[in-house]
């Protein structure tokens, strides 16, 4: 899989439900969590993404799209 294009969904679905909360946009919560389970497939050892989920080494640029995805889930008031 390409997750560079995946990238953009996350940008997007984030950017839709922080502007259109105030008028009831929100995003389904089976959606986060599918989201959530693709950012924890593709982290490397590293901690980083890669840019396809068959690559062992870590990409910065899909690595900045899955810290802003994970900032939006809220990750780090989560407990392991």
């Amino acid at each position: 899989m390409d997750l560079s294009t995946t990238q953009w969904a996350y940008i997007g679905l984030e950017s839709a439900e922080v502007a259109g909360s105030p008028y009831g946009v929100f995003v389904n919560n089976r959606h986060k969590y599918r989201i959530a389970d693709n950012l924890i497939s593709n982290q490397r050892n590293d901690g980083g993404g890669a840019y396809r989920s068959s690559e062992n080494s870590s990409n910065l640029m899909i690595t900045g799209g899955s810290l802003l995805a994970a900032r939006w889930l809220g990750t780090q008031n989560m407990s392991s």
